[in-house]
């Protein structure tokens, strides 16, 4: 069976008595024209199918192929897919004109390149993805070792940063320490940029549920810093009691929260399965509010050993939400709920006020 780059070879091949009739020189420009064409041809293909795709589509969600224990990719995968910033960052980039063809073989471009292949495909495909050629470039060589979702989401952003640093704006937020001795007062300031916020989800008193948004607000109370933890304060030359704070400079337009679910008890780390509500809002103080709406759901089942990442998004086509597990996806009841397997949430920002200070 011929592939489609055989036949587009084959009708650009001239007749033979036109290629008689033009002499050495003229055969040897044409023949040599031949491969400039059809590369041409691939890449007018691929510019056309990304234009459409910019504009969105309204087809049922497609899943992605399990490669043997790549649910934790696959997951990260679609959440990053139904990121509309995201994806209209990635669609919209332009590539060289080469590499839409190296796309379809031996892993030889780059993540970027076939990040975008990818969201194509699951724009315009019937049925399930693959992800071989984004596991050859992260380097995946045993896809049949279970990774952390939180740490493959850092790669991603990493690797492609390398490539084409603005993938990672969406996602970007500044935040400040701002410790100060009770001595002296003064004042000491750690920038830091992130692309995730970790928050603890233990259990409140006589084991109450926590809730996302009340452990997203306990991470900016200011605290004091006293006893064994006192600071070391430069100006004092000793150690003495401080206060010490978190503070936003800069907001994301996609707030990413890690829910931390393991905890070090009796020697050994255990994975905390505790109920928490899933905020549908979040209020983030900075220095005016504003609010953040959930979007995206990554689930852990299982424990330390093992076990099965699923993720809940919303469609920001359709505005309903599905459940992708790999290969199955399924529309689901919308709302906040309790939950004792989420892990890893994403939400939007819908204030339009100032995002730096």
């Amino acid at each position: 069976m011929e592939s489609p780059g055989d036949g587009l070879a084959r009708c650009l091949l001239p007749d033979q008595g036109l290629l008689c009739g033009l002499g050495t020189w003229g055969r040897r420009l044409l023949l040599l024209s031949i491969p400039l064409i059809a590369l041409l041809s691939v890449s007018l293909s691929f510019r056309r199918r990304r234009g459409r795709s910019t504009r969105g589509t309204r087809k049922p969600p497609i899943g992605l192929v399990n490669q043997g224990a790549t649910c934790y990719l696959n997951s990260i995968l679609q959440c990053l897919f139904f990121t509309p910033e995201f994806r209209k960052a990635v669609l919209e980039l332009e590539l060289p004109a080469a590499q839409p063809a190296l796309c379809r073989d031996h892993g030889e471009s780059s993540l970027v390149t076939q990040l975008q292949r990818l969201f194509l495909d699951l724009q315009d495909a019937q049925a399930p993805v693959t992800t071989r050629a984004i596991t050859r470039c992260l380097g995946l060589r045993n896809v049949y070792e279970q990774q952390d979702v939180l740490e493959c989401f850092q790669t991603l952003l990493t690797r492609m940063a390398v490539e084409k640093v603005e993938l990672r704006q969406a996602f970007q937020m500044l935040t400040e320490r701002v410790i100060q001795c009770q001595v002296c007062k003064d004042e000491t300031r750690l920038e830091e940029a992130r692309l995730f916020l970790m928050v603890t989800v233990l259990p409140g008193p006589e084991e109450s549920v926590c809730s996302v948004a009340e452990a997203v607000q306990a991470l900016f109370r200011k605290e004091q810093v006293t006893g064994d933890n006192q600071y070391f304060c430069e100006t004092c030359d000793r150690k003495e009691d401080a206060s010490s704070e978190l503070c936003l400079r800069a907001l994301p337009s996609v707030l990413v929260i890690f829910l931390e679910r393991f905890t070090f008890y009796r020697g050994a780390f255990w994975k905390l399965k505790n109920k928490v509500t899933v905020s549908e809002k979040l209020i983030l103080p900075f220095p005016e509010k504003n609010c953040y709406n959930l979007f995206a759901v990554c689930h852990h089942f299982g424990d330390l050993t093992g076990g099965h990442y699923v993720a809940d998004i919303m469609s920001f086509e359709k505005r309903c939400w599905y459940r992708f597990s790999d290969d199955h996806v399924e529309e689901i009841q919308p709302g906040p709920s309790e939950s004792s397997t989420a892990y890893l949430l994403m939400y939007r920002r819908e204030s339009l006020g100032p995002t730096r200070v």
